[in-house]
């Protein structure tokens, strides 16, 4: 039997998207067995769930089971998530209010008595290096990047 061109196109997508699935239900198995269920994706980042907590990123998630390790044995304390920082106060721009200016830390721990604020990144953008700079010079707290 012969295929022409758009029947071996057809058969080779297929193939492709049989591949993926597989693919896809190999890691969604792997995240359930690691107690992490993928939610939402944003942009190429995957919203990832670990013991009720949404983060980002798989990578951010990596890293509070990390920071959860530590703080279990006692090398940290005190680690908090998403914490709010205000960088500038609510403004009146063109006749129009405007919020305040804030920064979510993903991390916030404190370590040999010094607390320390972490954001894990894949790629820096100019919003992140506005807001670390402005960190800096506003709040005097400078942000470790993961």
């Amino acid at each position: 039997m012969r295929f022409t061109e758009k029947q071996i196109g057809l058969l080779a997508a297929r193939k492709v998207q049989v591949h993926q699935n597989r693919s896809n239900e190999l890691m969604r198995d792997i995240l359930d067995a690691a107690g992490a269920v993928q939610v939402k994706a944003k942009y190429r980042n995957k919203k990832t769930q670990i013991d009720g907590m949404t983060f980002d990123s798989k990578k951010e998630a990596r890293r509070y089971v990390e920071l959860s390790s530590m703080q279990n044995a006692g090398l940290i304390t005190d680690l908090q998530c998403q914490v709010k920082f205000e960088l500038a106060p609510a403004v009146m721009v063109k006749g129009r209010n405007r919020p305040p200016l804030r920064y979510f830390a993903d991390f916030v721990y404190v370590q040999d008595g010094k607390r320390v604020v972490e954001d894990v990144k894949g790629r820096i953008t100019e919003g992140f290096r506005i807001k670390r700079h402005l960190m800096a010079s506003v709040l005097g707290i400078q942000v470790v990047e993961v």
